[in-house]
Protein backbone atom coordinates (compact mmCIF):
# COMPACT_ATOMS: atom_id res chain seq x y z
CA UNK A 1 0.00 0.00 0.00
CA UNK A 2 2.66 2.62 0.82
CA UNK A 3 3.89 2.08 -2.64
CA UNK A 4 0.84 3.21 -4.32
CA UNK A 5 0.77 6.17 -1.96
CA UNK A 6 4.61 6.97 -3.12
CA UNK A 7 3.27 7.09 -6.64
CA UNK A 8 0.54 8.95 -6.16
CA UNK A 9 2.18 11.74 -4.36
CA UNK A 10 4.90 12.07 -6.96
CA UNK A 11 2.24 12.10 -9.05
CA UNK A 12 0.63 14.86 -7.73
CA UNK A 13 4.02 16.47 -7.12
CA UNK A 14 4.88 16.62 -10.69
CA UNK A 15 0.89 17.85 -11.75
CA UNK A 16 1.56 21.19 -8.84
CA UNK A 17 5.16 21.46 -10.46
CA UNK A 18 3.39 22.24 -13.43
CA UNK A 19 1.13 24.17 -12.09
CA UNK A 20 3.15 26.45 -10.61
CA UNK A 21 5.07 26.67 -13.99
CA UNK A 22 2.02 27.93 -15.49
CA UNK A 23 1.05 30.67 -12.49
CA UNK A 24 4.62 31.93 -12.73
CA UNK A 25 4.00 32.26 -16.50
CA UNK A 26 0.85 33.76 -16.45
CA UNK A 27 2.44 36.72 -13.12
CA UNK A 28 5.11 37.47 -16.42
CA UNK A 29 2.22 37.76 -19.02
CA UNK A 30 0.08 40.43 -16.69
CA UNK A 31 3.54 42.22 -16.44
CA UNK A 32 3.56 42.68 -19.73
CA UNK A 33 0.07 43.09 -20.84
CA UNK A 34 0.28 46.30 -18.20
CA UNK A 35 3.32 47.48 -19.99
CA UNK A 36 1.41 46.72 -22.86
CA UNK A 37 -1.76 48.47 -22.45
CA UNK A 38 -0.75 51.44 -20.51
CA UNK A 39 1.42 52.46 -23.36
CA UNK A 40 -0.96 52.01 -26.41
CA UNK A 41 -3.60 53.66 -23.99
CA UNK A 42 -1.72 56.42 -23.17
CA UNK A 43 -0.41 56.60 -26.91
CA UNK A 44 -4.07 56.85 -27.94
CA UNK A 45 -5.45 58.77 -25.05
CA UNK A 46 -2.61 61.66 -26.47
CA UNK A 47 -3.26 61.36 -29.92
CA UNK A 48 -7.15 61.46 -29.63
CA UNK A 49 -8.22 63.38 -26.58
CA UNK A 50 -6.15 66.42 -26.91
CA UNK A 51 -5.34 68.89 -30.43
CA UNK A 52 -2.62 71.86 -30.10
CA UNK A 53 -4.70 75.18 -30.85
CA UNK A 54 -1.28 77.29 -30.58
CA UNK A 55 1.85 76.51 -29.93
CA UNK A 56 1.54 76.66 -25.63
CA UNK A 57 -2.27 75.72 -25.17
CA UNK A 58 -4.07 72.76 -26.06
CA UNK A 59 -7.69 72.12 -27.04
CA UNK A 60 -9.97 68.98 -26.88
CA UNK A 61 -11.16 66.57 -29.41
CA UNK A 62 -13.50 64.84 -27.19
CA UNK A 63 -15.78 66.15 -24.31
CA UNK A 64 -13.86 66.34 -21.10
CA UNK A 65 -15.64 64.26 -19.08
CA UNK A 66 -14.61 61.31 -21.47
CA UNK A 67 -11.04 62.21 -21.71
CA UNK A 68 -11.01 62.13 -17.85
CA UNK A 69 -12.36 59.23 -17.48
CA UNK A 70 -10.30 57.51 -20.06
CA UNK A 71 -6.60 59.02 -18.14
CA UNK A 72 -7.81 56.23 -15.38
CA UNK A 73 -7.35 53.47 -17.95
CA UNK A 74 -3.79 52.44 -17.82
CA UNK A 75 -3.50 53.12 -13.57
CA UNK A 76 -6.43 51.20 -13.07
CA UNK A 77 -5.63 48.25 -15.41
CA UNK A 78 -2.34 48.19 -14.03
CA UNK A 79 -3.71 48.02 -10.72
CA UNK A 80 -6.15 44.99 -11.39
CA UNK A 81 -3.67 43.12 -13.13
CA UNK A 82 -1.08 43.42 -9.81
CA UNK A 83 -3.66 42.23 -7.67
CA UNK A 84 -4.37 39.21 -9.65
CA UNK A 85 -0.73 38.50 -9.84
CA UNK A 86 -0.57 39.15 -6.03
CA UNK A 87 -3.38 36.13 -5.84
CA UNK A 88 -0.89 34.02 -8.45
CA UNK A 89 1.84 34.79 -5.79
CA UNK A 90 0.17 33.46 -3.01
CA UNK A 91 -1.14 30.42 -4.65
CA UNK A 92 2.33 29.78 -5.74
CA UNK A 93 3.50 30.02 -2.06
CA UNK A 94 0.80 27.86 -0.75
CA UNK A 95 1.59 25.48 -3.33
CA UNK A 96 5.53 25.84 -2.46
CA UNK A 97 4.61 25.14 1.03
CA UNK A 98 2.85 21.86 -0.09
CA UNK A 99 5.39 20.71 -2.43
CA UNK A 100 8.10 21.00 0.31
CA UNK A 101 5.98 18.58 2.54
CA UNK A 102 6.16 16.09 -0.15
CA UNK A 103 9.85 16.68 -1.20
CA UNK A 104 10.33 15.70 2.43
CA UNK A 105 8.13 12.75 1.95
CA UNK A 106 9.41 11.18 -1.33
CA UNK A 107 12.61 12.02 -0.99
CA UNK A 108 15.80 12.70 1.24
CA UNK A 109 15.17 15.30 3.95
CA UNK A 110 18.32 17.38 3.54
CA UNK A 111 17.65 18.14 -0.54
CA UNK A 112 14.65 19.15 -2.35
CA UNK A 113 14.12 22.58 -4.30
CA UNK A 114 11.26 23.71 -2.17
CA UNK A 115 13.34 23.12 1.04
CA UNK A 116 16.77 24.85 -0.41
CA UNK A 117 14.97 27.68 -2.03
CA UNK A 118 12.86 28.24 1.48
CA UNK A 119 15.69 29.21 3.60
CA UNK A 120 16.78 31.65 0.22
CA UNK A 121 15.49 35.30 0.30
CA UNK A 122 12.46 36.30 -1.90
CA UNK A 123 14.74 38.83 -3.92
CA UNK A 124 13.04 37.88 -6.89
CA UNK A 125 9.58 38.29 -5.45
CA UNK A 126 10.70 41.14 -3.72
CA UNK A 127 12.07 43.02 -6.94
CA UNK A 128 9.05 42.28 -9.12
CA UNK A 129 6.94 43.91 -6.35
CA UNK A 130 8.87 46.98 -6.57
CA UNK A 131 9.11 46.26 -10.48
CA UNK A 132 4.95 46.49 -10.23
CA UNK A 133 5.00 49.25 -7.83
CA UNK A 134 7.11 51.78 -10.34
CA UNK A 135 4.95 50.41 -13.19
CA UNK A 136 2.17 51.71 -11.84
CA UNK A 137 3.63 55.20 -10.01
CA UNK A 138 4.43 55.98 -13.34
CA UNK A 139 1.23 55.51 -14.49
CA UNK A 140 -0.67 57.08 -12.28
CA UNK A 141 1.84 60.07 -12.75
CA UNK A 142 1.30 60.21 -16.29
CA UNK A 143 -2.72 60.06 -16.09
CA UNK A 144 -2.64 63.19 -13.63
CA UNK A 145 -0.87 64.98 -16.01
CA UNK A 146 -3.10 63.82 -18.16
CA UNK A 147 -5.71 65.13 -16.32
CA UNK A 148 -4.60 68.78 -15.56
CA UNK A 149 -3.71 69.20 -19.28
CA UNK A 150 -7.55 67.81 -20.26
CA UNK A 151 -8.63 70.37 -17.57
CA UNK A 152 -6.72 73.16 -18.73
CA UNK A 153 -7.55 72.99 -21.91
CA UNK A 154 -11.32 74.09 -22.26
CA UNK A 155 -12.12 75.04 -25.84
CA UNK A 156 -13.29 72.45 -28.43
CA UNK A 157 -10.48 71.63 -31.18
CA UNK A 158 -12.37 73.07 -34.10
CA UNK A 159 -10.89 72.38 -37.79
CA UNK A 160 -10.12 74.81 -40.39
CA UNK A 161 -11.21 74.50 -44.01
CA UNK A 162 -8.33 73.79 -46.60
CA UNK A 163 -8.65 75.32 -49.74
CA UNK A 164 -8.07 73.22 -52.67
CA UNK A 165 -8.46 73.89 -56.21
Amino acid sequence: MERKEDEFHLEEYKQIRSEVAGLLTRIEQLFRYSILVTATVFAWLLSTTLGAKSLTEACLKVPQVFAKFAMLIPPSFILIAGVMALIAVLRVSQMGRYLRVLERLLGRRQIGWEGFMFLKPKTLTYSTAAIWFVLFSLACTASLYGYVAIDNARDVCTQEKKVTF
